[in-house]
């Protein structure tokens, strides 16, 4: 331990005087005062300081990861530390499925998920990073004895980490429907307000904001709605709505709900969105349903798709209220964001064809290449299986997240850095066969996402269909690929350089990975 200064760094750097302060800030603002005073301050509060010291916590693991051989190995251990916090961070604010990873991975270990936050206006304080990089260029790398401290600030650090974000809000979109005075009202989602926000006098065909609070009357939870004395309505949430004109005694379906068999649609409510201030529950709708006497219209809300109005003439409209409604599925950025994972998993596709392709023809000196190789494949199918397959269920990882974490870290660790180094190889050693590698990396990627595509359109409407076409198609894609590659890539060589003496001493890709990553 004594020759590992890149150990010892991250141990001076987190008893720095910074380091501490901002450990003993964010147990102050996490456990008392976000509570006791709770502002947009205070939440931008625990994340400055937690990103400020988070790194050399990561840089004592890193330390002995990082092969010591390694020049500059103490600059590589903190800039890895202080880009990994930072990136994950970044992540699981943003992204849905890291941030349930992370959740769900906090969860598996102490038994406790807290409530991270999805918001992407955290990201305002990533520039604590600079003082970290400040503090880990300027800290001692000696193994001067800070040990009792040093073990303090680290338990005091991980307690901080299991700090809370405070209560969030949840949003269920409309659910309910009640009338005052001959005006309709639909109540607000957050779960700390009782107000009622939208307000329409007109059946429900048109909503404007409403702000003065208002004490809705019980609201019935059966699925009955008699109109009059020859008109009655009854649901099946998310299946159909049926109507009765002989007193209930026969029943025919007047709408089928089709728009709510298409799943992208809980899906662009859950993560079609850049703002997640808000944990989204998407409910089986029509909730309630109100008759309008005035008009003679029947207003059912359905969640997050907003209301559902059928007019006295027996027609149905779809309206929007506020921000709900129903989604349109050519919206090219609420379907990216909803799709950002698949869409992100086409990318790994194409690269790891891309560096696969590099290590066929580098078989025979490309030991460390094989096993770093084997590592990303095995990283991405974790992630395709677990994250993907979670998805198409709609449900939490809890007891996979630990499984889950490790084949992203793989992934990233191995998958991503490989990636970039072949993909600079294929550039300067075979640029002859570059486009044939390209084209089959590409035309695995595409026939990946191609169930995808079709599924926010609603050609297929279950998503654990699409993900078995997409498995399916991405198999026959990669044995084509193999197939059409094995032919054109052992004749090739690597294309001779002008200077035959720079040829001579050029090192390959290969063995720059195999001089970093051979310890």
């Amino acid at each position: 331990m004594s020759h590992n200064r890149a150990f010892w760094k991250a141990f001076h750097s987190l008893t720095h005087p910074l380091s501490l302060l901002a450990i003993m800030l964010l147990l102050f603002n996490d456990h008392w005062l976000r509570y006791a005073h709770p502002s947009w301050l205070t939440g931008k509060l625990g994340d400055f300081t937690w990103l400020l010291f988070a790194p050399f916590i990561t840089g004592l693991v890193f330390a002995w990861i990082v092969p010591r051989r390694l020049n500059n190995h103490t600059k590589i251990v903190g800039m890895l530390s202080i880009g990994f916090i930072g990136v994950w961070f970044a992540t699981a604010k943003t992204i849905p499925f890291v941030h349930h990873l992370t959740t769900e991975t906090l969860y598996a270990i102490v038994g406790w998920e807290g409530q991270l936050r999805l918001d992407i206006t955290d990201l305002l304080t990533l520039p604590a990073l600079i003082i970290s990089w400040y503090i880990w260029k300027n800290a001692s790398d000696s193994s001067v004895s800070l040990k009792p401290l040093g073990y303090i600030a680290l338990g005091l650090g991980l307690l901080g980490t299991m700090a809370s974000d405070g209560p969030s809000s949840r949003d269920y979109g409309i659910r309910e429907i009640c009338n005052d005075g001959g005006a309709l009202y639909t109540k607000s989602n957050d779960i700390w307000s009782m107000g009622w926000h939208y307000g329409s006098t007109n059946g429900g065909l048109f909503w404007k904001s409403h702000t003065d609070a208002f004490e809705c009357p019980q609201l019935s939870d059966t699925n009955e709605l008699i109109v009059s004395d020859n008109l009655q309505i009854r649901w099946t949430p998310d299946e159909s709505i049926e109507a009765s004109y002989d007193d209930g005694t026969t029943w025919i379906i007047e709408h089928d709900l089709p728009e709510l068999e298409q799943e992208i649609r809980v899906h662009l409510a859950k993560y079609g969105s850049s703002d997640y201030s808000y944990l989204v529950d998407v409910l089986p709708s029509p909730t309630t349903a109100h008759y309008d006497e005035d008009t003679g219209n029947v207003i059912f809300a359905m969640s997050h798709n907003g209301v559902l109005v059928r007019q006295s003439d027996g027609a149905y409209t779809w309206v929007t209220v506020g921000d709900y409604g129903l989604d349109n599925l050519t919206n090219i950025d609420k379907l990216s964001n909803a799709i950002f994972f698949e869409l992100w998993l086409t990318w790994a596709t194409i690269f790891l064809v891309v560096t696969t392709s590099t290590l066929y023809i580098r078989r025979k000196t490309a030991r460390i290449h094989a096993l770093w190789m084997f590592l990303s494949w095995a990283g991405y199918g974790g992630i395709l299986f677990l994250l993907i397959a979670e998805r198409s269920q709609d449900l939490y990882l809890t007891e996979w997240s630990s499984t889950a974490f490790a084949s992203l870290i793989m992934f990233v660790l191995f998958g991503i850095p490989l990636s970039i180094g072949t993909v600079w190889d294929i550039l300067n050693n075979f640029r002859s066969v570059a486009l044939n590698i390209a084209l089959a990396s590409i035309g695995t990627g595409l026939l990946f996402v191609f169930p995808f595509l079709l599924w926010t359109q609603g050609r297929i409407p279950p998503y654990a269909t699409a993900y078995g076409f997409s498995l399916l198609l991405t198999v026959f894609g990669l044995y084509a690929s193999w197939m059409y590659l094995k032919r054109v890539l052992p004749t090739v060589e690597p294309e001779k350089f002008k200077n035959e003496d720079i040829e001579k001493n050029k090192p390959s890709m290969n063995d720059i990975i195999e001089e970093i990553y051979e310890d």
